[in-house]
């Protein structure tokens, strides 16, 4: 008897051990990548910008920039709506901006099918513009205007890569298969390309239950990894000699695994831009917005202008 009590004795202290035990850190690797295969379907993302500098402070917040995405569906809205204020303009340049009424509004929408756009600057400029391409199309330049399917728009792209040839820009990295990698591959494609992520904390964020992972970068061997391999490698050199500092914070949601916040912030020893910060919010859009093809539009065939284009009929 003295023996199974005793046993019972250790079995208890190992399990209250185990349970007062703090748990391991989620893994900064793992919760990535599951970010990456756990999209919104249908997001809201408001985008805040500042920039601290010698020459001006701009200060956007979140409500004026915003994209609603419905992946399945295929189509976007985009909402933009600057003031002077939030740009740093003084001087001769707010006069300018004043002009126009102190603002800058913009509106464009994909439906699907074709794109969208609508901003108090076409009524005031849209002819001028358009004439500089040729007959300018009929209409209220203070509504919508389409400017092209999505039809047009590839082949406006195809056009251009034709007339470009090997004048075009390096590629871009591929990012088509990072969805594909797991935990431990995500680490070694990260951490050798000179990013490194790292798990903070689990805490309330935006009202959220979210894990907390901070990126920090390395631009010298971002540089040398093969991630960039074919890009101008001195966008990386001017960085490393304005010693630029740049960390991020992901808070990823702990129930779906979507990302609720990115927060990119960075300093530099270039007093033109000292300190600079980029902050994503992703929310579920209210079911209010909708995507529908505006009921009357000015067709502006903008590819079609495009392509027939030759800027030495630019007038002077």
């Amino acid at each position: 008897m003295p023996r199974i009590a005793a046993f019972f004795a250790v079995l208890l202290m190992t399990v209250l051990v185990a349970c007062s035990a703090p748990a391991a850190p989620p893994d900064p690797y793992a919760l990535t990548s599951n970010v990456l295969t756990t999209p919104w379907e249908r997001v809201q993302i408001n985008v805040s910008v500042s920039l601290e500098g010698s020459e001006a402070s701009v200060n956007i917040p979140p409500e004026a920039i915003e994209l609603v995405v419905d992946r399945e569906a295929g189509k976007g809205l985009f909402k933009l709506s600057l003031t002077d204020d939030m740009l740093g303009l003084e001087g001769e340049e707010a006069d300018q901006l004043a002009i126009i009424g102190g603002r800058l509004d913009l509106e464009v929408l994909f439906d699907g099918e074709a794109l969208y756009a609508r901003s108090p600057l076409a009524a005031m400029f849209g002819r001028l513009l358009l004439s500089q391409f040729g007959e300018v199309p009929e209409g209220d330049y203070s509504g919508w205007l389409r400017l092209g399917t999505k039809a047009d728009f590839d082949a406006l792209e195809e056009l251009m890569t034709a007339f470009a040839g090997d004048e075009l820009p390096a590629d871009a990295p591929d990012f088509s298969d990072w969805a594909d990698l797991d935990p431990a591959e995500l680490q070694q494609r990260l951490e050798s390309s000179g990013i490194t992520l790292t798990h903070v904390e689990s805490a309330i964020h935006n009202g959220v239950a979210a894990e907390h992972v901070t990126v920090t970068v390395d631009f010298a061997e971002l540089a040398d990894s093969p991630l960039f391999e074919d890009a101008d490698a001195s966008h990386f050199e001017d960085m490393v000699s304005a010693d630029v500092n740049l960390t991020a914070d992901i808070w990823i949601d702990k129930a779906s695994g979507r990302p609720v916040e990115v927060s990119v912030n960075g300093t530099s020893s270039d007093p033109e831009l000292s300190a600079f910060g980029v902050v994503l919010t992703f929310t579920e859009p209210d079911p209010s917005i909708t995507f529908d093809t505006p009921e009357t539009f000015v067709d502006v065939p903008l590819s079609e202008m495009l392509s027939e284009f030759d800027p030495d009929d630019l007038e002077p």
